[in-house]
């Protein structure tokens, strides 16, 4: 069924065979037995840029929590067991095309795009409304997430095998990854990176009994003792973030099919198209759904945009009356012409930019081979490559029938050639000094270092650029 898959990361315990994780799972009376490790928990930061103000955003922060080794094989089996019950559910409730995340469709947030803004095309003048859950995972409830559990399960009561699985996820416990670093010898990255943390006797004395917090420090184990909240991150987490939905997904799509509009629902991204005289009423009843299941939508990152027909379907924006696209699965819509978010865009020439300069590092710090290996930058970075976002973007490009997302990406060519040109930053990269490496030859595979004007690494392409 696809559900095992083994794991690189340190952890509590120790990766198993498919044949011991198998003989686990299919076992309802072991599970239910069955004791859980700690998640190891720590906070994803993802830098942002407003290209209105041209200033750095406050940086984006997620929680995540990764599962032991044997856990992971737990929660992923029954994920399908709870899947197929799901799928079934939404079959009957006519929720097939409503829910796009997480769920094996056949197609991707490409797809799912193009449909939303061709329903735009074709209704006309409407109204789109774009929200967003705020904190969706903390704040699932508990009671709430058991009923629909067993909803789907098709059962008055969770099986004793179930209901572990739903404790260890509800009453989780968390070590931090920054105090398990601390306290062990845990390596980041290398051949040992899959070995255990620690010994089940060093996880008792030092891990159980170093308290839960204090000061605002985290110390040990952390335990969830609200009513709500599940961890962000294990192979279930996502699966349960769609059940604990049903319901409102199915009221909300019968308002919304109710005025001719259409609802759909990625992850905690909602979508709602419908015409502007029911903009009131529709998000009256969403609201009256969102408080039924304790949620609260982020206001920061909902928006309402009007389409109107005058030569040509133009958005606008509600109150100004402005030009204003609508951003929807990492797009943009004007009404007529669709492009990639320019923050994707940023995003991605930060990382080319990144990667260039720690492989200039990288082949200064190596006396014997000071080579920057380009094969590896052109499979990343340009159209070069088979699965990138260069190939992602002239794929959405030909899926919406738009060069202008092609375009969008014209000078990747000329911007990685423009890095490994650049003079490194003072200080490099993680504190390096300023590094001015020698002339070597250039070999298959590699680019030539060579050294500009200013003393600084210089690379040139043996390859040409897209025309």
């Amino acid at each position: 069924m696809g559900w095992y898959r083994v794991r690189g990361y340190p952890h509590f315990d120790q990766p198993i065979s498919e044949a011991k994780a198998t003989a686990l799972v299919t076992d309802p009376a072991r599970v239910a037995r069955h004791s859980f490790w700690p998640f190891v928990a720590y906070e994803r930061v993802e830098q942002r840029f407003d290209w209105d103000t041209r200033q750095r955003k406050d940086p984006k922060r997620r929680p995540v929590a990764y599962a032991s080794h044997v856990d992971s094989h737990v929660y992923a089996y029954y994920a399908v067991l709870l899947s197929e019950g799901y799928e079934r559910e939404l079959t009957r409730r006519g929720l097939g095309d409503v829910v796009l995340a997480y769920r094996t469709t056949g197609k991707s947030n490409v797809e799912f795009a193009k449909e939303a803004f061709e329903r735009i095309r074709q209704t006309g003048a409407c109204v789109a409304l774009c929200r967003d859950l705020k904190s969706y995972f903390d704040t699932i409830d508990h009671g709430l997430l058991k009923r629909r559990w067993c909803t789907v399960l098709g059962e008055p009561r969770l099986p004793d095998d179930h209901y572990a699985v739903y404790r260890s996820l509800t009453t989780y416990a968390k070590v931090d990854r920054n105090w398990m670093h601390s306290h062990f010898n845990v390596p980041r990255k290398g051949r040992r990176r899959s070995r255990r943390i620690c010994s089940p006797e060093q996880f008792r004395a030092i891990v159980r009994q170093s308290g839960s917090t204090r000061a605002g420090e985290p110390r040990g184990i952390i335990v969830n003792r609200d009513k709500f909240g599940i961890p962000q991150g294990s192979p279930i987490s996502a699966l349960l973030s769609n059940v604990y939905l049903l319901e409102l997904d199915e009221e909300l799509n019968k308002v919304v099919s109710g005025v001719d509009g259409f609802y759909r629902r990625y992850c905690d991204d909602i979508l709602i198209v419908c015409p502007p005289c029911h903009k009131l009423s529709v998000e009256r009843k969403l609201g009256d759904l969102l408080d039924a299941h304790k949620l609260k939508l982020n206001r920061d990152k909902s928006e309402d945009i009007v389409f109107t027909v005058s030569s040509r379907l133009v958005a606008l924006h509600p109150t100004r009356g402005s030009h204003f696209p609508m951003q929807y699965l990492g797009f943009s819509f004007d009404g007529e012409h669709v492009r990639i978010r320019p923050s994707s865009i940023s995003r991605f020439y930060r990382k080319m930019r990144k990667r260039v300069w720690r492989s200039r590092l990288s082949a200064a710090r190596h006396v014997s081979n000071k080579k920057v290996f380009r094969g590896v930058l052109y499979e990343r970075y340009t159209h070069l490559g088979g699965k990138n976002f260069v190939s992602y973007a002239y794929r959405s490009a030909r899926s919406m029938n738009d060069n202008g997302i092609r375009r969008q990406l014209r000078r990747h060519w000329d911007k990685l050639d423009e890095f490994l040109k650049r003079p490194l930053p003072r200080g490099g990269l993680m504190g390096h000094a300023r590094v001015t490496p020698p002339a070597t030859a250039c070999s298959t595979g590699h680019a030539d270092l060579s050294t500009s004007n200013d003393g600084s690494a210089v690379t040139s392409p043996a390859q040409t650029p897209p025309a």
